[in-house]
């Protein structure tokens, strides 16, 4: 049999004489090629590169024969061969010389011939460090010879007999640091020290002495066993037990870790290093962070230094980081004193966590400490401190043991290159007190007690089992050990006993006795086997495990009983001493890594944590990403005492699980007779919220409606509620009953819904429950469990929690691509199962665009891409293609699979990312040998930066695949495809590690200099630009992404400030980079200005501090301007580049002063290095960022220059942010409108060149066009390929004026020139007032989805009891509060009422925290009721959408989010939250030229003078025209031009002069934006879908395509749609036709169960996709629907019909079945635009998409075609009668009403009233001289009747309508124009509508009347529309005001812009068409009772008041008469005209 994972074949366990034979594969011949039968790989044992360094000083000639005989036994064993081990041989005295090299050493009677020859030298000396140099450097140094990138171990073998005469330290170190194994075999006089300095760690390990040459032969197999143990731990074990350490060390969840590190003068740098990758390495073991394990750092020799504090932010790689950043501080030292330093820290009160979170404290020295550590150490651990000291060389072992207190706890190692070797214990003992901590198992021990054992050894094992047992949590529901002990008969010991004690179990092993008789293992394997049931002692649901320790081998056969054992859950762990078979020992266990091997029984202690490990290994020690929904039974059956256990039983859960945002997430409800929300998946965010709500909560019922709850847990599994299963995060639902369901008949459909929706169920039942209704609710997917009473439930709590961790949750960006073995071997079931382990790696991944992609190859003799990268971004379609990939059956070549698919899969050609430098992992599955070479094919993918993973499955040779991976760590062996299972945690956990680069480092100084700055003021001071992007450019700068030579790992940047005039302390040394240090520069002051000169660069070099070559160096300088002649500093930088300064790079400031010289001291910048940076650019970050990633290219990568390519598309969307602080409930905010056309904003800040735009002549003067977005600064082109710049010269001497250029956009203001002529004037703005807001940026990536409504908060005052016909809105806010400090940036606000939807905003540059934000909305006006309980949620409505009303009940769940507000003009809106970066945008669009102004008077020139103040405003005289200056900031806004021309022909105009358009006939003839949804519904089958994609191309085909700069042409995107909306493609992706087309093309059906909203997607479109698209007056936006079917929600299709009409988006649907909804929402369009193409199945679509071609897409304002409909004219024919109540009190200020009266105006015109016929009336709402006393009437402005002409109504309007200024009374003002305007006109309209233009809130004894008189106009039929003027009103009031739908009737307006007022207008105009085609109902169904309702007590009220008012005398306290004539205004008329509400009024009409 093969021994599978040794270097060596392990005949000294088998039978020399014993052979393996191979198997023959067939071969076949394909192509000419002839496959061989035999492999190309090692068939035994592991390769190696194996070089024997042979000490031949004198000795005698039979010592000589003892020695040969020796090294050819050692090799006799070996496979030397060339593709299995390789053999050197080097032979020494006083100098060395190669006898055998390693290229020639592959023929073992070669190497024995060799051994053979050797003879004894004369020289009496042996210089061993020289011989171990001199084989380093010529036998493993010969790059031809040596395979370590292959992944082949090297070993040495040093075998000597003397000491040395030279030293061996240095040559030993530098061996090992080349990762050579070195084994050392001692003779005779060979010095122990040597020995001990030569030997790798442990040195014990790999070392043998003996007294004489020939003691040598019966030492062979003992030294050959010590060769196989390193080599299995360092190949096979080392990366499975770290992984496991790993495991086991996250259950210590908390913990702070002291690290005191030596940095005295006794250590060199090299060993300084190894000592901090010691650090960075034992801190990958743990969870890092401020909640989780907690690490800081001290470093000492004299004194102490603090390098990271214990409250640091850095994760874990930015901790390893600032660990490997550390620069030794050299002196003496002093461990005494630097204890107790450190002990201050940890008892420092802000440094001790609350909880008794445990303590560790590790010291690492190198030498004795020169003053006493007794007494510190002492002290410390006085302090429950955990002491671990790690000493090195010279460390004293006195001292090691007196400051840890325990020689377990002290390591010591000979040199610091061996630190690594210690990593894994220290880890181990930090975690072990954790380890086992909750684990359940029963252990039986299976106890050795042969005469092989002997007395003594016997006694060793039973202190053995003792310290074990002592180690383990022994108690009922923890650890429990049971005792046979066996030889030729088996005998028990010890039972398992739940209720054991370690008392007894100790008692137990001290009464063994021992048996000393025959080695019968298989026997006691059968005997133990009984132990492991009930009837014995042990548990159910408890893992098993069985733990054999033996010496010898078995006398009988031991392969069926262990077999048998395993096979009933029983894992089997051997301990073999010595001579314990081996094979055996893998018979028994099965598995490598469940054998351990020990030399002797005293070793046996070093296997003490191995094996604790091994009891307490959890296959899921933490849950680590899952939506976890409980479902709790709180029924009458229920006691107190269960619902704690219960509650205990949840919280066990939640305290195993990794709570978090992006890991787990926990919701609850309980049921009884009705389920209630405890809690969703959102709710909370960290476990004590969690336990403490779990806690709480002790609400009990009555019955058991177990159904009902779980239908209504459907509710938690939403994205609104929390749930991440569109990112494919598993839903699990846990139900807890203990009695029969009243509802049983309907668990089955309901849990089968729940199961078809994703969700897998746990149903968990207790006592009386019925198991049929547990298998039911499991259903085929989830698991059911019964427990016999509440305590049983802690005994399944392992089985659960080990269920919920399949999913590991790994958030990376890479290319994952599988090479899968489809070779005849495996066979078709073993394919499926390799096919489900691909599923389930993928499971692990967030699949999608910009995130993780997947490609799959499979070979046999050929080779076959199943599908390539990128091809399905979507997990559910990627893993349905995975299964359906067929087997393909044939021979195995998998080096030319390797070849291939270098290209198939792993090029950008087939989609690769790697030139964007995106990770590329390749993993290579196989189950037999390869019958072709691997190691080049595998090497050359390495090398091109491809982390590669092998996975042999079966009958594999090891070689091979380290070969292939690479390196042992990425190697992965199982025996059979039913245990990849076992490995996929592991593969998955390396691959989502997120590594460091090795050797690629940039140090950078940053400095500050600022010459103008008072003493005393703060660093930033008068440098706004530089305070507010500091931040930002920072970030850029720090996270900068991997080098081409080693994508996917990041490199170390440090960053340091260097501020010499700082008043505080700030440390100039390096740092890694956090958001704090930018804080930090913020908050610092200075004594003085700053100056750059030489002596500044020459103290900023001194920082760097080390010359290391392999670390680039970058100085980076913020000036405001040189203060020494720029020759000098030029000299100065030029030294520095020399002395090995790799770049000094600039940024100007404002107020840059010699602007123009700066550039001239820097250099290291590329091809870049012709433009001066300053801090006015937008982009500054990013370009610092692209400078750095330069430099770290050609330092990392040897590249001499890094190209720039165009930016990219926009990146992916974030995750979502982490929870905000909980807030008051209120109500369910709006979504905005329309945004309002802002002002001309502040001159924006400095601006860098861009592109050319299209040269024109200057035209006649025109209007002012439509402002565009303004795009992000072009890039500077290259000039041809420009090397790096040479030395500067000096500046030469002025030259020739030049012509006028072209003006350039608006830059930094320049130094001043020599003397010129001054050119036209223009004035400088004056500096922004306090304002942040940043320059022009480029516009925002396109938004994503609209995401679900925030987190619910908790439970405010109640607020009033909203309308039953209304969808429910926020709780009312509670009192305002005490404004407190800005907080950090949190997330998203509470959602506001549908507001006006402002423009692009101006993103700024991600800054520190800003101003505080506006007040939020106001508190409550009432008094607040006392709390009632929760409502139920009402149902769902569709996304966006208002819920379905609810019955009039007390406040109910937060309502879902409105819709996003739609797209807006530029405007300034409320400052929003921090905003990412952009990507540069593209040019805008031309706007309309205007005429020729005025030339100003040119002043004269003057000569240079001092910098002055820009306060001069006459202009000068004329001068001559000068020179062009330097681009000066952007002037004023000027007055608005006249223009002569028409738009038409300015738009003609245009396309005569612009380059790009003339001579051009192209469709579209206007900029235009064009976007496709797809339907992907479920009922769309692949020929209707073939059909959409081929309209599209269809239409794309005859569509010209914007390609470049120039705005010809259409962008296109386009997207998918059913119940969701997604991107497909964007308009960034493609600027060529033919890719957009082939993309199209390519798009594919991606099947789904969802059903169809058109009108959610087209809102989508709206809000999000057109959100960023191109702005101007000439563009368009097109969007083009298409529809296999009815929309699920016809009512949303109206809603997006309006909002198109009022964004002017023109819509087309093109649907394959009649579609009367979307006719009759179109129908609302009065432009003729909207369009609905009906399309049959056997129609030839390309004639009425033609017509859509010719009317929409190509139509021509200008030259319109007459067979296009303009508009709808029988909307325009249709009267109507408007109202308008216009609120005139002092809530409206001046401004806001002049607005308002503007709006109405504008109205009116858009009513056509000589056409339509159209009255209008105008009421202002507060009646003059008003007083809550003295009741009056509204001021009338004029009525239906008053006049028929638009002009005189706008007349009256702005010369007669005054602002009235007093109280608000809408109630009493909508009363009176109801009663004596609307219902009392002559000739009523059908179509008739009451518009409110109100601010505020109205009077308080006014807001019943409010109330009553909207409900009754609403159900006199009247439409009501709100307009809200301001940031101020009452969300009751608002709510029940307009009429229903509320997206129809309601706008809130919150500034006063023009814009704004004209999206409402446009609004309104789209309002009243649906008015006049009656798309809503007057009044709506909904409101029939209320109306009915409210009639009766209307009549009852009038009747009492009536009689009130004929019995009571009349009064007139004023004793004077009112005139009637008076009476519109008087009260007397109010009285008069009032008429009593009759039912007829009321009459309902359908």
């Amino acid at each position: 049999m093969k021994f599978l994972f040794g270097l060596l074949v392990a005949v000294i366990w088998l039978d020399l004489s014993s052979t393996q034979g191979t198997g023959t594969k067939p071969s076949i011949t394909k192509t000419s090629k002839t496959i061989s039968n035999a492999s190309a790989v090692c068939s035994k044992g592991i390769a190696t590169d194996l070089v024997l360094m042979v000490d031949i000083s004198q000795h005698t000639s039979s010592e000589n024969k003892d020695l040969k005989k020796f090294l050819i036994d050692v090799l006799s064993h070996l496979e030397i061969s060339e593709y299995c081990v390789h053999v050197g041989l080097v032979a020494f005295s006083n100098e060395a010389k190669v006898i055998v090299s390693l290229n020639t050493g592959v023929n073992k009677l070669l190497v024995n011939k060799h051994i053979e020859d050797l003879q004894p030298s004369a020289q009496k000396i042996a210089n061993i460090g020289g011989a171990i140099n001199y084989t380093r450097i010529e036998v493993f140094g010969d790059a031809l010879a040596s395979r370590k990138n292959q992944g082949i171990k090297p070993i040495s073998i040093l075998v000597t007999h003397k000491s040395s005469a030279d030293s061996v330290i240095e040559a030993a170190y530098l061996l090992r640091k080349e990762a050579i194994r070195t084994f050392v075999v001692g003779i005779s006089e060979a010095n122990v020290t040597q020995m001990n300095e030569i030997a790798s760690h442990p040195t014990q390990d790999y070392q043998i002495r003996v007294k004489t040459f020939s003691d040598l032969s019966t030492n062979a197999d003992h030294f050959l066993k010590k060769i196989v143990n390193a080599v299995e731990r360092d190949i096979v074990f080392s990366a499975d037990q770290t992984h496991q350490i790993r495991q086991g060390c996250q259950k210590t969840e908390l913990a702070d870790i002291y690290l005191l590190i030596d940095g005295s003068g006794s250590i060199t740098n090299v060993d300084f290093s190894e000592m901090k990758t010691f650090l960075a390495d034992l801190i990958d073991m743990f969870d890092i962070g401020p909640q989780k394990v907690r690490v800081a750092t001290v470093q000492y020799s004299d004194s102490s230094q603090r390098e990271i504090d214990i409250g640091n932010n850095y994760n874990k790689i930015q901790l390893k980081m600032q660990i490997k950043n550390m620069w030794q501080l050299g002196g003496g030292t002093k461990t005494g004193a630097a204890i107790n330093v450190t002990r201050e820290l940890i008892v420092d009160p802000k440094n001790v966590r609350a909880g008794n979170v445990p303590v560790y404290f590790i010291v690492l020295t190198d030498g004795a400490s020169q003053d006493s550590v007794k007494e510190a150490a002492v002290i410390i651990r006085e302090n429950k401190v955990k002491v671990f000291a790690i000493g090195v060389k010279g460390a004293n072992q006195t001292q090691l043991e007196e400051i840890a207190g325990d020689s377990n706890r002290v390591q010591f190692v000979n040199n610091f290159d061996s630190l690594k070797d210690v990593k894994n214990l220290i880890a181990q003992q930090i975690c072990s007190s954790k380890v086992c901590d909750k684990v359940q198992a029963d252990v039986m021990f299976l106890v050795d007690s042969s005469r092989t054992m002997g007395k003594d050894n016997f006694n060793k094992m039973k202190e053995f089992l003792k310290s074990l047992v002592n180690k383990a949590e022994v108690g009922p529901r923890k650890v429990q050990f049971g005792i046979v002990q066996f030889s030729d008969i088996s005998m028990e010991v010890l039972q398992l006993n739940k209720n054991g004690t370690k008392a007894i179990i100790l008692e137990a092993i001290d009464k063994m006795g021992y048996l000393e008789k025959g080695t019968y293992t298989g026997k006691a394997l059968e005997f133990v086997s009984q132990y492991f049931t009930e009837n014995k002692g042990a548990r159910p649901w408890f893992k098993k495990l069985l733990i054999l320790i033996t010496n010898g081998k078995a006398e009988d056969d031991v392969a069926l009983q262990s077999q048998s054992l395993r096979d009933s859950g029983v894992n089997i762990i051997s301990v073999g001493i010595f001579n314990a078979n081996k094979t055996q020992l893998e018979e028994i266990s099965e598995r490598p890594g469940k054998i351990h091997y020990v030399e002797s029984f005293e070793t046996l202690r070093f296997k003490e944590d191995d094996l604790l490990d091994d009891i307490c290994k959890e296959d899921c020690p933490r849950i680590q990403q899952a939506d976890i929904v409980f479902v709790i039974d709180t029924s009458s059956s229920i006691s107190i005492e269960k619902a704690k256990i219960m509650n205990s039983f949840v919280i066990s859960f939640v305290n195993k699980s990794d709570v978090a945002a992006n890991k787990v997430q926990f919701g609850a409800l309980k049921y009884a007779d009705d389920p209630y929300k405890m809690f969703y998946l959102n709710s909370y965010n960290n476990k004590n919220d969690i336990i403490k709500a779990i806690e709480m909560d002790t609400s009990t019922g009555v019955n058991t409606y177990t159904a009902k709850a779980l239908q209504f847990s459907k509710g938690f599994f939403t994205e609104r509620h929390g749930s991440r299963q569109p990112r494919g995060v598993p839903q699990y639902l846990i139900v807890i009953t203990d009695g029969d369901s009243h509802d049983w008949d309907k668990l089955n459909e309901t849990s089968e819904s729940l199961e078809n929706d994703g969700i897998t169920i746990f149903a968990i039942g207790v006592d009386k429950a019925k198991t049929n209704e547990l298998v039911a609710m499991a259903g085929s997917k989830g698991k059911w469990f019964f427990v016999e009473n509440f305590d049983g439930l802690n005994e399944i709590f392992q089985n659960i929690s080990d269920a919920l961790c399949q999913n590991k949750g790994c958030e990376k960006e890479a290319d994952i691509s599988f090479l899968i073995d489809g070779s005849w071997s495996i066979g078709l079931s073993e394919f499926e199962k390799m096919k489900d382990f691909m599923v389930s790696i993928i499971d692990d991944f967030d699949i999608g665009l910009g995130k993780v992609h997947v490609g799959v190859a499979q070979y046999n003799e050929t080779f076959k891409t199943e599908f390539q990268l990128k091809t399905y971004l979507d997990k559910k379609t990627l893993q349905y293609m995975i299964k359906n990939i067929t087997w393909m059956n044939g021979n195995t070549l998998i080096g030319n699979a390797l070849r291939q698919i270098d290209s198939a899969l792993l090029s950008p050609s087939a989609n690769s990312r790697i030139n964007e430098k995106v990770q590329q992992i390749l993993i290579v599955i196989t189950d037999g040998d390869s019958q072709d070479e691997v190691a080049t094919p595998a090497n050359a993918l390495r090398s091109k930066g491809i982390f590669t993973y092998a996975v042999g499955v079966g009958q594999v040779s090891e070689t091979q695949l380290i070969q292939i991976a690479g390196d042992s760590e990425r190697r992965f062996y199982v025996r059979t495809f039913d245990e990849l299972k076992d490995i996929k945690e592991r593969l998955v956990a390396d691959i989502c590690v997120q590594r460091l680069a090795e050797n690629c480092s940039l140090d950078v100084i940053v400095a500050f200099d600022l010459s103008t700055i008072p003493s005393g003021a703060n660093l930033f001071h008068g440098q706004k630009l530089l305070e507010v992007r500091i931040a930002n450019i920072l970030h850029s700068m720090m996270n900068l992404g991997s080098a081409s030579c080693t994508p996917g790992a990041i490199p170390q940047i440090n960053v340091a400030f260097y501020v010499p005039n700082s008043s505080t302390s700030l440390t100039p040394n390096f740092h890694t980079y956090s958001s704090d240090l930018a804080q930090t520069l913020k908050v610092i002051s200075v004594n003085g200005p700053s100056y750059l000169t030489t002596s500044v660069l020459q103290s900023m070099w001194k920082t760097f501090r080390t010359n290391n070559a392999g670390k680039a160096k970058m100085m980076l300088i913020f000036t405001d301007g040189l203060d020494e002649k720029v020759e000098d500093l030029e000299q100065t930088a030029e030294d520095l580049q020399r002395q090995g300064l790799n770049a000094l790079v600039t940024v100007a400031l404002e107020g840059t002063k010699e602007y123009d010289n700066i550039k001239h001291i820097e250099f290291g910048r590329g091809f870049n290095y012709n433009y001066q940076m300053n801090i006015g650019m937008p982009d500054i970050g990013f370009r610092l960022s692209r400078q750095m990633s330069q430099l770290n290219e050609k330092t990392c990568c040897c590249v001499f220059c890094e190209c720039d390519g165009l930016r990219g598309p926009p990146g992916r969307y974030g995750g979502r942010g982490i929870k905000g602080s909980t807030g008051v409930k209120g109500y369910q905010g709006y979504s905005g409108e329309q945004g309002m056309e802002g002002d001309r904003g502040l001159p924006g800040l400095m601006g860098v060149h861009g592109d050319h735009g299209c040269a024109g002549t200057r035209g006649p003067k025109g209007n002012r066009g439509l402002p565009g977005d303004k795009s992000d600064n072009g890039e500077p082109g290259l000039d041809g390929l420009n090397g790096e710049e040479g030395k500067s010269g000096h500046p030469g001497k002025k030259g020739e004026n030049g012509e006028n250029g072209e003006q350039g956009k608006s830059g930094l203001r320049g130094a001043k020139g020599d003397e010129g002529h001054i050119g036209p004037k223009g004035s400088i703005g004056n500096p922004g007032i306090k304002s942040t807001i940043n320059g022009p940026p480029g516009p925002k990536g396109e938004l994503g989805m609209e995401g679900e409504p925030g987190l619910e908060g908790k439970s405010g005052e109640p607020g009033a009891v909203g309308s039953e016909s209304l969808p429910g809105r926020r709780g009312t806010s509670g009192p305002t509060g005490i404004k407190g400090n800005p907080g950090e940036t949190g997330a998203v606000g509470e959602q506001g009422f549908r507001g006006p939807q402002g423009g692009p905003g101006i993103p700024g540059i991600k800054g520190e925290t800003g101003r505080n934000g506006l007040d939020g909305l106001p508190g409550s006006f009432g008094i607040p009721g006392s709390a009632g309980e929760r409502g139920n949620p009402g149902t769902s409505g569709k996304k966006g959408e208002p819920g379905d009303p609810g019955e009039k009940g007390n406040p109910g769940n937060v309502g879902q989010r409105g819709p996003m507000g739609e797209n807006g003009k530029n405007a300034i809106g409320v400052p929003g939250r921090k905003g990412i970066k952009g990507p540069q945008g593209r040019q805008g669009v031309i706007g309309i030229k205007g005429v020729q102004g005025d030339l100003g008077v040119v002043g004269d020139g003057g000569k240079n003078g001092e910098k002055g103040q820009s306060l001069i405003t006459e202009k000068g005289k004329v001068g001559d025209p000068g020179t062009p200056g330097d681009p000066g900031r952007r002037g004023q806004k000027g007055i608005q031009g006249q223009t002569d021309q028409s738009p038409c022909e300015l738009i003609d105009f245009i396309r005569q002069t612009c380059p790009c358009c003339q001579g051009q006939t192209t469709c579209p003839v206007y900029p235009t934006e064009l976007v496709f949804a797809l339907d992907m519904s479920s009922d769309v089958k692949p020929p209707n879908f073939k059909r959409m994609t081929d309209i599209v191309t269809y239409i794309m085909t005859n569509l010209t395509i914007r390609g470049g700069n120039c705005p010809v042409g259409a962008r296109v995107a386009v997207m998918s749609y059913n119940k969701h909306t997604n991107y497909l493609v964007r308009f960034s992706d493609f600027q060529s036709k033919d890719k957009l087309l082939n993309a199209v093309k390519n798009i594919s059906l991606e099947s789904s169960n969802k059903g169809r909203d058109i009108g959610a997607c087209m809102r989508f479109v709206a809000r999000n996709v057109f959100k960023r698209s191109l702005q101007g007056a000439t563009v368009r936006r097109i969007a083009v629907f298409f529809s296999n079917g009815r929309t699920d929600d016809p009512a949303s299709i109206s809603t997006a019909a309006m909002e198109y009409n009022a964004l002017g988006i023109i819509p087309a649907v093109i649907t394959f079945t009649p579609a009367p909804a979307i006719k009759r929402a179109f129908s609302i369009d009065d432009s003729g635009t909207f369009q609905l193409i009906e399309i049959t199945a056997n129609m030839d679509f390309k004639p009425s998409v033609q017509t859509f071609l010719t009317c929409t897409l190509c139509y021509d304002t200008c030259k319109p075609d007459v067979s296009c409909v303009e508009s709808n004219s029988e909307l325009k024919k249709a009267p109507i009668d408007v109202g308008f109540l216009l609120d005139s009190s002092y809530n409206m200020n001046t401004e806001k009403y002049e607005e308002a009266r503007n709006f109405i105006s504008t109205v009116i015109d858009g009513l056509d009233i000589p056409n339509t016929g159209a009255r209008v009336a105008v009421v202002s709402s507060t009646p003059p001289g008003f007083s809550p006393d003295d009741e009056g009437n509204p001021y009338l402005e004029f009525d239906f009747s008053t006049y028929s002409n638009a002009k005189l109504m706008k007349r009256h309007l702005q010369e007669n309508s005054h602002h009235l200024r007093d109280p608000p009374t809408f109630g009493l003002s909508l009363k009176w124009m109801l009663e004596n305007i609307m219902s009392k006109t002559s000739d009523p309209k059908k179509n008739k509508a009451i518009i409110m233009i109100l601010s505020g809130e109205t009077s308080q004894w006014d807001k019943q009347n409010l109330k009553e008189v909207s409900l009754e106009a609403k159900c006199k039929g009247f439409a009501l529309f709100a307009l809200f003027i301001g940031r101020t009103y009452n969300n009751t009031e608002l709510m029940e005001l307009p009429s229903s739908p509320t997206e129809h009737h309601l706008l809130l307006l919150d500034q006063v812009h023009k814009s704004n007022y004209e999206y409402a207008t446009r609004f309104i105009r789209t309002f009243l068409n649906s008015v006049k085609i009656s798309i809503n109902k007057y009044p709506p169904p909904e409101l029939k009772t209320k109306c009915s309702s409210f009639t009766n007590s209307r009549k009852k009220r009038l009747i009492v008041t009536q009689n009130k008012v004929q019995s009571a005398p009349p009064k007139n306290p004023s004793g004077k008469s009112k005139n009637k004539s008076d009476s519109i205004t008087g009260k007397q008329a109010a009285t008069s005209k009032n008429v009593p509400l009759t039912t007829d009024s009321v009459k309902f009409s359908n």
